[in-house]
C-alpha cells in the first residue's frame, strides 16, 4: 500500500487524533485517510472543497479530478476515464462514508458540509499530500 508510512501524529485525549494541530475523533480521521489515502479520491476531495457547496453533475467534478492531476487542460478521453472511475469507485465511496450524496442514475453529487467538516477534510487531504510527496531532492517513484 502506498500510504503504509502515514501515521498520525499524537494522541492526545482518548478516541481523538492530532493532525499536527487539529484534534479529531479516531474515527473520524481514520475514515478521512482512509478515503485520502488514493489520489483520484484525495483529487475529488480537494475540487469538492473547492467548488460552491450544493449540487454538482458528475462531469464537472470529473473535468476538475483531471484537471488535477494533469495540472493542465485534461483531454476529453482523460476526463471520461476519471468519470468511470468516480461513478464506479470513489463517489460511491465518498457517498457511503457521508461525504457526499451520490446518486448515480441522475450523475449529481451533493456537497454540503458545515464548516468544521470541510475544513477537516481539507486538512486531511492537505496533511496526506505532505506525507505522500518526495522529500526535496528525491525523484517521485
Amino acid at each position: 500500500m502506498a500510504n503504509d508510512h502515514i501515521t498520525l501524529a499524537l494522541e492526545d485525549a482518548p478516541g481523538t487524533l492530532d493532525l499536527e494541530g487539529l484534534p479529531l475523533p479516531e474515527e473520524v480521521a481514520e475514515s478521512l485517510l482512509e478515503l485520502a489515502s488514493n489520489s483520484r479520491r484525495r483529487h475529488a476531495m480537494r475540487a469538492l472543497t473547492e467548488l460552491e457547496s450544493g449540487v454538482t453533475p458528475r462531469s464537472e467534478l470529473a473535468r476538475r479530478v483531471a484537471t488535477l492531476e494533469t495540472s493542465a487542460t485534461p483531454s476529453d478521453r482523460l476526463v471520461r476515464r476519471v468519470e468511470i472511475a468516480l461513478h464506479h469507485t470513489h463517489l460511491p465511496a465518498l457517498d457511503e462514508a457521508g461525504v457526499v450524496e451520490y446518486d448515480p442514475k441522475t450523475e449529481l453529487l451533493t456537497f454540503d458540509p458545515t464548516p468544521d467538516a470541510e475544513h477537516e477534510i481539507r486538512a486531511v487531504v492537505e496533511w496526506v499530500d505532505r506525507w505522500q510527496s518526495p522529500p526535496a531532492g528525491v525523484p517521485d517513484a
